[in-house]
C-alpha cells in the first residue's frame, strides 16, 4: 500500500472551542451507544463530546503513527535471510491442523505427536494379530475376529425383515418379530416368518406400537389355546374403562424359543 498523499489536519478537535458546558459520555453510556440516546435527537453538548472523542482517539493514532515513522530500524534487522536467533526465542504456537510453512515450536510438535498416538489415523491396509475368541479385553479386533465372533453367535438362518423377520442361533434358539392391527373386537393373529418346534416351545411379548384414539394404558391377553408353531393370538383392552381398542390399534410382538 502506498503512503498516503492528503495531509489531513488530525490537530483540529471537533468542539474544541464551543462555548457550551462540555458534556462527558460516562462508560456504560458510550457503550450503549444511541440505545441510551434514545428515539429522540441528542443533545448538542452530547453529539459534541461523541465527535470530540472520536476525533481525539484519531489523533492518538496519528501521533503515534508519526513516533513509529521517526524510529529507526537497526540494519542487521531488516536483512531476515539467514537468521541467527539466540537464546530462547518464541514464536505463537500454530493450530494442530496447520499445515503451512509456519514456524513450529516445541509446543506444536509436542501436540502433534501427542494427538497422533491418541487418535491415530491409519491409511492404507493396516494389519493386526487377531485375538482367540474368548478375548474380552481392550485389544485390536480385526475383521477376522468379528466374523468369526458372528459366525459362532449366529446359526444358518436369518432374516431381517422389519415386519416379519427372525434370527435363528446355532443352538437353536430361535428369536422372531412381527405385527398386525387389532379387529373390531380387539383380537389380533400373529403369523411368525418360520415355525417355532412345538406350540408351547417359545414365549411372546406383544407391545403397543401406536397411540390410537389416546389409549395409553393397553393390556395384552395371549389366548393359549390357539398357539400354533407359527402363529399366536392375542386381545387387547383397556384397562381404564374395560374396553377394547379401535378397530386396527397397531401392535408388535416378540417370540423367543426354540
Amino acid at each position: 500500500m502506498a503512503k498516503p498523499t492528503t495531509t489531513l489536519d488530525f490537530g483540529e478537535i471537533f468542539a474544541s472551542q464551543s462555548p457550551r458546558t462540555p458534556y462527558t459520555w460516562a462508560s456504560t453510556n458510550y457503550l450503549r451507544g444511541w440505545d441510551y440516546v434514545g428515539s429522540e435527537p441528542p443533545l448538542r453538548e452530547q453529539f459534541d463530546a461523541l465527535q470530540k472523542l472520536s476525533d481525539q482517539k484519531d489523533k492518538y493514532l496519528f501521533d503515534y503513527c508519526n513516533y513509529l515513522d521517526q524510529k529507526t530500524v537497526p540494519s542487521e534487522l531488516l536483512d531476515l535471510t539467514n537468521l541467527n536467533l539466540l537464546g530462547s526465542p518464541t514464536v505463537p504456537t500454530p493450530p494442530l491442523t496447520d499445515n503451512s510453512k509456519r514456524i513450529a515450536n516445541t509446543e506444536f510438535v509436542q501436540g502433534v505427536v501427542a494427538n497422533s498416538l491418541n487418535s491415530p489415523i491409519f491409511t492404507g491396509s493396516p494389519t493386526a494379530t487377531t485375538p482367540a475368541l474368548t478375548d474380552n479385553s481392550n485389544r485390536l479386533a480385526t475383521t477376522a475376529f468379528v466374523k468369526a465372533i458372528c459366525d459362532d453367535l449366529i446359526g444358518v438362518d436369518f432374516n431381517d425383515n422389519l415386519m416379519a423377520g427372525y434370527i435363528k442361533f446355532k443352538n437353536s434358539l430361535l428369536f422372531q418379530w412381527t405385527e398386525g392391527y387389532t379387529d373390531s373386537d380387539g383380537y389380533l393373529t400373529f403369523h411368525f416368518a418360520t415355525d417355532f418346534r412345538a406350540s408351547n416351545t417359545f414365549n411372546c411379548i406383544p407391545f403397543f406400537m401406536a397411540q390410537t384414539d389416546d389409549r395409553r394404558s393397553l393390556v395384552f391377553n395371549v389366548l393359549q389355546d390357539t398357539r400354533t408353531k407359527n402363529s399366536v393370538k392375542i386381545v387387547a383392552w383397556d384397562t381404564e374403562d374395560k374396553s377394547v381398542p379401535p378397530t386396527g390399534t397397531f401392535v408388535g410382538i416378540f417370540a423367543f424359543g426354540f
